[in-house]
């Protein structure tokens, strides 16, 4: 039985990499999604097969032996990761900075999308050694919260194993918090001089906005007038979903952004796509010769895409309330799921080629969708 394979490729403007290993190991542990700044073409495999008498040993003695070499299967396949994220390079573009400072702040630290998801990703990557050395964390929200409050709430979804404590214990030692509001210069200003403070002048910035779509203005445009960094640093804005509520507005923002920041500082984000099987879709769809070929119309009756939760809004009632459920979900997670399973293959994993094929396939849709409505369907 195969235990282990990696595919790294460019999908959009990420290096994505797909992992896949045996199931003594965590669920998407090794999933990873690498920072806008690290494209990359080729690919890398490594495969190690694993005979049935091997996977179910009789005694406890095999069975921790299983273990011990799923766990060098393990790291073998992060080292395979490590050297496909670094080996990245895209002429005219930024690529991996291994030496060079970078610091990473979460517009809305406090939020539940920052604990449920951002801090337990960033965990996972650092504690796999797949970020630049001296990278740093910084969270940015309006509550009056300490970093060890932050770090409090984060605790159901950031975890260790006991092995994993101390490098746990490393990753929130480089992890700040700072007060603030979203609409005040004056506070944006306090930020960048923090920055400043925590990690030099010639930094690399990303700042992920984790925040709802009625501040990205007035948050984008402090961004763009305080704190961007300097020299030869860039800076990547991560724009998390939705964009815009409609249409237009989601056109406004679109203005707004080109107004502010170039095209390649801009990282629109469905952290959905993070999802190890949303991820493998492409890969499953377009790179496995057995199901690529059945993979139609001729073979396949329908599709059924289901989302369920076994929770509430748990403290997002007023979010939910103002934007609703439909358009949190439909049109981002949703939408994005049915276009990776329905559209046709790209010319290449390039980022205009993906979106090429999934506008073709919302023009059909709404094609169709009109066509039906016309005709009393």
């Amino acid at each position: 039985m195969r235990v282990t394979k990696v595919h790294s490729f460019k999908l959009g403007n990420s290096c994505a990499v797909i992992g896949g290993v045996s199931e003594a190991l965590r669920a998407g542990e090794l999933s990873v999604v690498g920072a806008p700044t690290n494209p990359c073409y080729h690919s890398v495999s490594e495969e190690k097969n694993i005979t049935k008498s091997q996977m179910s040993p009789p005694g406890a003695k095999q069975h921790a032996s299983v273990q011990k070499r799923d766990s060098a299967a393990a790291e073998e396949m992060l080292t395979l990761i490590r050297q496909s994220l670094k080996t990245c390079h895209t002429p005219g573009d930024v690529n991996w900075e291994g030496n060079v400072p970078h610091v990473f702040v979460i517009m809305g630290a406090s939020g539940d999308l920052a604990r449920k998801k951002i801090y337990p990703t960033l965990w996972w990557i650092f504690r796999d050694r797949l970020l630049p050395e001296n990278t740093i964390f910084v969270g940015y929200a309006r509550s009056n919260l300490t970093m060890q409050e932050v770090r409090k709430k984060c605790e159901p979804y950031v975890k260790a194993k006991p092995a994993e404590e101390e490098r746990l214990e490393q990753f929130w030692s480089i992890n700040h918090y700072v007060k603030g509001s979203y609409d005040a210069r004056r506070d944006f200003e306090l930020l960048n001089q923090e920055l400043g403070k925590l990690s030099g002048e010639r930094t690399n910035r990303i700042f992920y906005l984790a925040l709802p779509p009625s501040v990205f203005e007035p948050v984008t445009t402090n961004i763009r007038a305080c704190c961007m960094a300097s020299g030869t640093a860039w800076t990547r804005v991560i724009i998390e979903k939705p964009f815009g509520r409609d249409a237009a507005s989601s056109e406004k923002l679109s203005r707004h952004l080109a107004g502010l920041f170039k095209e390649e500082e801009l990282y629109r984000i469905d952290h959905y796509l993070g999802k190890e099987m949303v991820q493998n879709l492409m890969a499953l769809r377009f790179g496995n010769r057995i199901f690529g070929p059945t993979w139609n119309r001729d073979n396949i009756a329908s599709v059924f895409i289901s989302f369920k939760e076994p929770f509430g809004t748990q403290g997002r009632g007023g979010y939910f309330d103002d934007f609703g459920i439909i358009r949190d979900v439909m049109q981002n997670h949703l939408l994005q799921i049915l276009c990776l399973v329905s559209m046709e293959r790209p010319s290449s994993t390039a980022a205009d080629d993906i979106r090429d094929e999934k506008v073709d396939l919302d023009l059909d849709l709404r094609a169709r969708v009109g066509w039906g409505l016309c005709n009393g369907l």
